[in-house]
């Protein structure tokens, strides 16, 4: 890693933010003011702030390791104050639409392991903002009588691939953690076996997946084009409450 990160101690303490893709980081990054980036082998990571805010974006790939890795690469070479786990989530309750926000008061993992958060805020139905448990999984749930019993039995509100990753490390290293979610698939219907793989794939491979898949499957193009058009209007609500909630984080 290069000396962006790894600048005097004395810096004021920052807020890091740390999800699997591109897609999730881009909206808030827009509203930051971005002072260097670093790209390692497996990272991405920028520096800069928000408002009057320190802020570190962590791009880390999918899935729960990469998410752990990333979030130990930023806390051995920046001092934070708070880290939050952002990105997309589907949906394991029916009264989660599209866009909704969840903000975890605790997320568990398929191995029973269980780590509470602060909510930071309080649930607004009408808003559209639910407080709950949030389920890490090491695969991408694609059917919704799966997501539904997922649902049912451990009583999360959504799932996802990183945020036990992040938590874990976070409570080891004793740093405050907070976890935002916004809703990209929801109990209306399956996702596609090959959109989720693609779902997990970056850069070219990620491409590669899609054009695979599209070759088996031209009707894919429908489904993709429609996950795509979720996951970006999730994002950009994801990214506004993101930049909104981070002001009140190092408080």
């Amino acid at each position: 890693m290069t000396d962006h990160l790894s600048e005097s101690s004395n810096r004021r303490e920052a807020v890091a933010i740390v999800a699997a893709l591109a897609l999730e980081l881009g909206p808030i990054r827009r509203l930051c003011q971005i002072e260097s980036k670093t790209t390692t082998r497996d990272f991405t990571f920028e520096t800069g702030t928000l408002g009057d805010t320190p802020i570190v974006l962590a791009c880390s790939g999918p899935g729960r390791e990469k998410a752990r890795r990333a979030t130990q690469a930023v806390l051995d070479a920046h001092p934070i104050g708070c880290v939050v786990s952002c990105g997309l989530a589907g949906a394991l309750a029916d009264e989660l639409p599209l866009g909704a926000i969840v903000v975890a008061d605790g997320v568990i993992d398929t191995e029973g392991g269980r780590i509470d958060l602060s909510p930071v805020v309080a649930p607004d139905i009408e808003r559209r903002l639910f407080v709950g448990k949030l389920l890490t999984s090491g695969r991408v749930i694609t059917r919704v009588d799966e997501k539904r019993r997922l649902g049912e039995e451990t009583g999360a509100l959504a799932v996802d691939m990183e945020t036990f990753g992040t938590a874990a490390c976070c409570r080891d290293a004793g740093v405050p953690c907070v976890a935002i979610r916004a809703i990209s698939d929801d109990l209306s219907r399956d996702l596609p076996p090959d959109v989720a793989k693609m779902l997990t794939q970056r850069g070219p491979r990620q491409w590669g997946a899609a054009a695979g898949a599209l070759l088996k499957e031209p009707s894919l193009a429908t489904d993709l084009w429609t996950l795509r058009e979720q996951a970006t209007s999730a994002a950009d609500i994801l990214g506004r409450f993101t930049a909104a909630a981070v002001p009140q984080l190092l408080n």
